[in-house]
């Protein structure tokens, strides 16, 4: 009895990860009560259409949960503009599927859709590192991607402009990705968009 019933939770478990398999990554961040308002911003820039698609390439999401954005809007109204928060989001989307399966201990740098370079690293086998972010669910895996929930909302620099790091930081990592935290971080990453 106990050999059926441990060949039952084998199946449902396999069973559910061949449903999110055959999810888009826009999917499974509808699907996610905790991302609702990433969804939401998704869907108002309209990133939502090649989210949903099957391309050549995979998509690797760092979607920030509910509470990072509630957080976020009550210190800025940033996300009140509709071309700031698609190009915000975009910062948290790349092109290639990145899991804590094909990271080791290793830095590695990658582009946002955004077309900002971004440091991915896993540490200890258990958690992956945006630089200086821990990923709070990690591994959701698509059709078309994977999804990794973060706690904030990322702002990714150069770590030329970022005070809080020490010159043998700022030369080891030529980019930081941090959670978005002051105005001076803001006026800075509205700078950048000008850049481009």
């Amino acid at each position: 009895m106990l050999n059926k019933f441990l060949c039952f939770i084998f199946f449902l478990l396999s069973y559910n990860k061949v449903l999110a398999a055959q999810s888009s990554v826009l999917d499974i961040i509808s699907k996610n009560s905790n991302l609702s308002e990433f969804h939401h911003y998704i869907l108002s820039s309209g990133l939502d259409n090649i989210l949903k698609k099957k391309l050549p390439w995979d998509w690797t999401v760092f979607a920030p949960n509910n509470e990072a954005f509630n957080k976020f809007k009550k210190e800025n109204s940033l996300l009140e503009n509709k071309n700031f928060a698609k190009n915000l989001m975009m910062d948290h989307i790349m092109i290639g599927n990145f899991s804590s399966d094909n990271l080791n201990e290793s830095t590695l740098i990658e582009k946002t859709v955004s077309n900002k370079s971004l440091s991915l690293s896993l540490y200890r086998k258990e958690e992956i590192y945006v630089k200086d972010m821990v990923v709070i669910e990690k591994d959701i895996n698509a059709s078309n991607g994977i999804v990794h929930s973060i706690g904030c909302i990322m702002y990714v620099q150069e770590s030329e402009t970022d005070s809080r790091l020490s010159k043998e930081i700022k030369e080891k990592y030529p980019i930081t990705s941090c959670c978005m935290q002051d105005e001076k971080e803001i006026t800075a990453w509205k700078a950048s968009l000008r850049a481009r």
